[in-house]
């Protein structure tokens, strides 16, 4: 199954859109690592229904201004 998600939030209500996806998948997001300069995030992640319980590395943002954003793709690759 291939897909692309990427979520952008400020508030409650732009996150439960995330939270309602990772619910139907049932995502877990395992960590949440700084990745080093101007935001950017390693977000660990797993699900019994995309990676077959894996834990795959994924992707983020967290701007200065309060905006987040979290990416979960079908190219996530396995944590290492």
């Amino acid at each position: 199954m291939e897909f692309h998600e990427e979520f952008k939030f400020r508030n409650v209500e732009e996150h439960k859109l995330m939270q309602n996806w990772m619910d139907k998948f049932d995502v877990q997001i395992v960590d949440d690592k700084d990745a080093g300069m101007y935001g950017n995030r390693y977000v660990f992640w797993k699900s019994s229904i995309l990676t077959n319980n894996k834990i795959v590395k994924g992707s983020g943002y967290n701007s200065m201004h309060g905006t987040y954003t979290r990416t979960f793709t079908s190219n996530d690759k396995q944590k290492d």
